[in-house]
């Protein structure tokens, strides 16, 4: 008779997790085991390479002068799962984007792009879905909270403009330490600009390599004419530096 009370007192204390909760931790698991099993089968690494844009390039350049707004909502769908469930390929991704639509275009739906899907990241982060992501950033988060308690704004614009840190990582981690959802979208889709931009104007560029029978590899897909990409990106590199510099 007197265990009864203990065990009931010991029920009461364990807390048990909402089934909505529960119900989009589940989902959240299944999506990520999803997006991970579908990147290995379909090979999604090695299929964002020069090779594979070569061989599909008349029937991409052809869609998308025949069906140019299907073409890009396709294109920024595309780059919204890319950040959504962190799959490799952004890098390249953008350099199809300038390629296919111009470097202004380009740029712009990559932004549009790659904001959306962040901001995707940013709410599941912050959601009880969230739990596996939050997990995957653990302590690094603390590298951060200083950054973001000071100016959030400046701070989250800095981390988007000078890629120090893994993009997903900035994301999740933003979530983590209670950074407002307008401060998220302002910083990262000014922020990402210069980057993108140069990258699709480097894409703009590789049509001439493309109809030629030279190997296609990644040291010769800046040609002359994208010497205005290479310094950005080369200026852009030197950003880290700089602001390792200053912080010390």
């Amino acid at each position: 008779m007197t265990q009864q009370p203990q065990e009931n007192d010991q029920n009461a204390k364990e807390p048990r997790l909402p089934s909505r909760v529960l119900f989009a931790r589940v989902a959240a698991t299944v999506m990520v085991s999803g997006a991970i099993l579908a990147t290995l089968m379909l090979d999604l690494p090695n299929f964002f390479t020069m090779d594979t844009l070569k061989t599909h390039q008349s029937t991409l350049t052809g869609w998308v002068e025949a069906q140019k707004f299907k073409a890009a909502l396709a294109y920024v769908a595309l780059y919204m799962l890319l950040v959504l469930f962190l799959i490799p390929g952004p890098f390249f991704a953008t350099l199809i984007g300038g390629f296919l639509f111009g470097p202004v275009q380009g740029t712009l739906l990559t932004v549009f792009g790659a904001t959306s899907g962040a901001v995707c990241v940013f709410f599941i982060a912050k959601s009880a879905a969230g739990n596996l992501l939050r997990k995957w950033a653990g302590q690094r988060t603390h590298d951060f909270a200083s950054g973001f308690h000071k100016n959030a704004l400046s701070y989250m614009f800095v981390l988007r403009l000078i890629p120090i840190f893994p993009f997903s990582l900035v994301t999740i981690c933003a979530a983590m330490l209670e950074v407002k959802a307008t401060i998220f979208f302002v910083a990262t889709s000014l922020g990402i600009i210069p980057a993108v931009y140069f990258v699709s104007l480097a894409g703009s560029s590789i049509s001439a390599l493309l109809d030629s029978d030279k190997a296609l590899t990644s040291a010769n897909v800046f040609t002359p004419e994208a010497i205005a990409a290479i310094a950005g990106l080369a200026l852009l590199s030197t950003l880290p530096a700089i602001y390792k510099k200053v912080r010390r």
